[in-house]
C-alpha cells in the first residue's frame, strides 16, 4: 500500500480517528462500520476482504487516510501475518492490529516479530477493540493475554538492545539443546500440545514433558511461550 495515499499519523484536535479494515467477512466488515460510526470519536473510512482490494480501493476512489489498519489474519494466518510483515518493512510508521479467532499464543509471537502494535481475538467484543485502537494510535501496545504482553515487554527489556550478546547466546545455546530437544522446541513453535508432541515423536507423554523441562531450563525461560519467543527473536526460526 502506498504510503502517500493511505496512511497519515498526523490527526487535528477535533478530528476523528480513521480506522481501515481488512477481513474477508462482509457481515463483519458492514457491522463495524455500523458501530464505529455509531460511537462518533472514529470511524471506518476503508474496508475490504484483502490487501489488495484495499489498495485497489484507494486507488480507484478518493479515501481519507487512514491512522490505523485492522487486518484480520483468517485461515491462513502464516501467509497474512507475512504480508503484514512486508507492508511494516515498506512503512515502518504503519500502525496494524490483528484481529483474529485464533486462540494459539504462537501467531501473537509471529504478529510481534511481524511488528504488530496490537493483537485482538473477535471474540472479545467491540468495546476491547475500540481500546485496542484508542492504544494503539495512542503510540501504545495492545494484547489480549497480559501474560504474553508480560513475557514480550521483559524479553524485549533484557535483550532487544544487546544483538551481539544475543547472536553469541543463541548460537551457545542451540549447540547445549540435544537432538531430540530441538525437535521438541520445533513442535512446541508449530503449536503442538505434549499428547501431540508424543504422538508426532512416537514418545511417552511424560518424556515429552521432561524434554520441555530441560529446554527450558537451558534456555533459561520459565515457560513455553518464553521458550518460542526467544528461538523467534534469536533467529532459531523464521516466518
Amino acid at each position: 500500500m502506498q504510503k502517500k495515499n493511505n496512511y497519515s499519523n498526523t490527526k487535528g484536535q477535533n478530528e476523528m480517528l480513521r480506522v481501515a479494515l481488512v477481513d474477508k467477512s462482509l457481515l463483519y466488515r458492514d457491522s463495524l462500520k455500523v458501530l464505529f460510526d455509531a460511537i462518533g470519536s472514529s470511524k471506518l473510512v476503508a474496508y475490504a476482504p484483502t490487501f489488495e482490494q484495499l489498495n485497489d480501493l484507494y486507488k480507484k476512489e478518493t479515501r481519507e487516510p487512514f491512522d490505523i489498519l485492522l487486518v484480520e489474519i483468517g485461515d491462513k494466518p502464516i501467509y497474512s501475518i507475512n504480508s503484514i510483515k512486508r507492508m511494516i518493512e515498506k512503512n515502518p510508521d504503519l500502525k496494524i492490529i490483528v484481529l483474529t479467532e485464533e486462540t494459539d499464543d504462537i501467531y501473537a509471537v509471529y504478529s510481534i516479530r511481524a511488528g504488530v502494535k496490537g493483537y485482538v481475538l473477535k471474540t472479545m467484543g467491540f468495546s476491547v477493540l475500540l481500546e485496542a485502537v484508542q492504544e494503539v494510535y495512542g503510540g501504545n501496545f495492545y494484547f489480549n493475554d497480559d501474560i504474553l504482553k508480560n513475557v514480550i515487554y521483559d524479553y524485549q527489556d533484557k535483550h532487544l538492545n544487546h544483538s551481539e550478546q544475543v547472536a553469541v547466546d543463541s548460537y551457545e545455546e542451540s549447540l547445549m539443546l540435544s537432538r531430540r530437544e530441538k525437535e521438541v522446541l520445533d513442535l512446541i513453535i508449530d503449536g503442538k500440545t505434549n499428547s501431540e508432541i508424543a504422538k508426532a515423536l512416537s514418545i511417552k507423554e511424560v518424556t515429552v514433558k521432561n524434554h520441555v523441562y530441560n529446554l527450558m531450563k537451558k534456555m533459561n525461560v520459565e515457560h513455553r511461550t518464553g521458550a518460542v519467543l526467544k528461538a523467534i527473536k534469536q533467529g532459531w526460526v523464521a516466518i
